[in-house]
Parts: structure tokens; sequence; C-alpha cells
């Protein structure tokens, strides 16, 4: 699974939501992931009962995430992601709560389309988890035999909401 990082859900003060905050991740490339669900907090992994389709943004609804999805209808339908995430984004604002979504990727279709599938490698903080990230990148990289500027690895400033991302390498 992923997040879709969604800049409206910016407030003064407040982090980039990602679900770890050490370590590392992807990024995944646009037109070629193939998304199944989303949800506005941690699903476990995997698409519930779809919310209804909202026609209209409307406002952030009091309850966290604010997107308005109850159980047992708490998954995002891929063509309505914009409203929802415009609706988490105002509760994020409203009462400085930014915390990660969920979105469900196709494992299958991942598995097929690599390495096409990823973007770059994202590296988050230091330590032994951003060892991790640089290990498993290179890995990659070997694995499928891309070139840096195919697939880079880039490092996340959680703080930057402007300009997140600076080359590695």
């Amino acid at each position: 699974s992923a997040s879709l990082v969604f800049s409206d859900s910016a407030y003064p003060g407040a982090r980039i939501p990602v679900y770890m905050s050490r370590g590392g991740g992807v990024i995944f490339r646009p037109g070629v992931t193939r998304l199944l669900c989303g949800k506005g907090k941690d699903s476990g992994g995997h698409c519930t009962d779809f919310c209804d389709s909202p026609h209209a943004v409307g406002h952030a609804h009091d309850f966290f995430p604010g997107d308005g999805c109850f159980w047992p209808k708490m998954s995002w339908r891929v063509k309505d992601f914009g409203i929802f995430l415009a609706r988490t984004a105002e509760y994020s604002r409203k009462n400085r709560r930014n915390d990660h979504n969920e979105i469900i990727i196709d494992g299958d279709h991942w598995n097929t389309h690599l390495p096409d599938l990823i973007e770059a490698f994202v590296s988050i903080g230091t330590g032994p988890a951003d060892s991790t990230a640089r290990a498993t990148y290179i890995q990659f990289r070997k694995e499928f035999r891309t070139e840096v500027a195919d697939v880079p690895l880039v490092s996340m400033d959680l703080s930057n909401w402007e300009q997140p991302f600076k080359l590695i390498r």
C-alpha cells in the first residue's frame, strides 16, 4: 500500500504525513501504477466496502478522518479520490491533525510491471533505517539493471511542503 501526499492538508507547523517518519519507500510512477482503493486512515492493507460516491466536495465531517465515510463503508473508489482528499485536507487544517491516508496498490500488477512502476526510491531520516533504504535501492538497481537517471534515490524532508525531495544519486 501507499499514501498520497496532498499539499492542501498542510497547515503551519504540520509535517508531511507518512506511515513511518524514518526509513524509506518508493514513489510510484503515474500512469503505470494501478490503484484499487483508498482510505482516509490506515486500512490494514486491503479494500473494504466502498463509500457512496459523493456528488460534491461539501465540507469535512466532524469525525476523523473527515471524509464522511463511516463503517463498514470506508474505502474510496479511485474516481472519488479528489473529493475525499479535499475533505480530509480540510479536516486536517481545521483540527490540526495531519495523519497519513492509505492507498491500496494492485499487487499482481505491481509485480508484473517492475521496474517501470517505480519513479524513485525515497530515504527518510538517518541511521539503520536509512541504510536499509539505500541498500534496497542498490539491490533494485542491480537486479533490474536500471540507470540512476531512470530511478533516482531522493531524500525526503517531512517539514518542507514546497520542495520535500532532494536528489541523493
